[in-house]
């Protein structure tokens, strides 16, 4: 795993089974020093790694949660804009040398493509896209839902939303994401033995 400080899973026993949480804070490429960053890749090395190690269904439920700093905006027909660098006419470019398709593969694989491995976004789950103005971070009159919450179905989640009182109290410069989960106990139980 690239950069394993920023990275923690435990498995946990609960009364409905086996649960794995993961953690994870993605730093923004533009925070690393360029000595230790080729060229401002760190980001998306660090994507790749959690990808990775997160693609593939688990015998347990899971819950994977962070601050990735990313995406850059959410649509309301539920299309995302990554960090990659694009032309006008909305081709892909050169970013810092390398082409920024693969910066924007990873980013989506890590945002949508987790959904394809029983790790869904918990608060597009629950709020649907109605309302992409939500937001987590907020700096320059940019709003942008950078902390996310991603778990299992069996799970199932019944609330989730952004805290934004310990923000506006300066307690961080985000918003930390909450879920409530209600989880199944047939569907989750039956991992027990895991």
């Amino acid at each position: 795993m690239f950069r394993p400080e920023r990275f923690l899973a435990v498995k946990v026993d609960s009364p409905w089974g086996h649960i794995e949480a993961l953690s994870a804070h993605i730093r923004p490429a533009s925070s690393h020093k360029p000595a230790t960053n080729p060229s401002g890749w760190i980001k998306v090395y660090m994507i790749e790694a959690l990808y990775q190690r997160l693609a593939h269904k688990s015998p347990s439920a899971r819950i994977f949660c962070g601050d990735f700093n990313t995406p850059k905006e959410e649509m309301a027909e539920g299309q995302c804009r990554t960090w990659a660098t694009l032309t006008k006419n909305g081709s892909f470019t050169l970013q810092r040398g390398y082409d920024s398709r693969l910066w924007d593969e990873a980013e989506r694989r890590l945002i949508s493509g987790l959904a394809n491995f029983d790790l869904s976004d918990t608060y597009r789950s629950v709020n649907g896209w109605k309302n992409v103005t939500d937001f987590s971070y907020y700096a320059r009159g940019n709003a942008r839902r950078y902390d996310h919450i991603f778990a299992s179905q069996s799970l199932c989640v019944a609330k989730c939303g952004y805290l934004h009182s310990l923000r506006e109290a300066k307690l961080s410069d985000h918003s930390p994401i909450e879920a409530t989960f209600k989880p199944d106990t047939l569907k989750v139980s039956s991992k027990r033995g895991h």
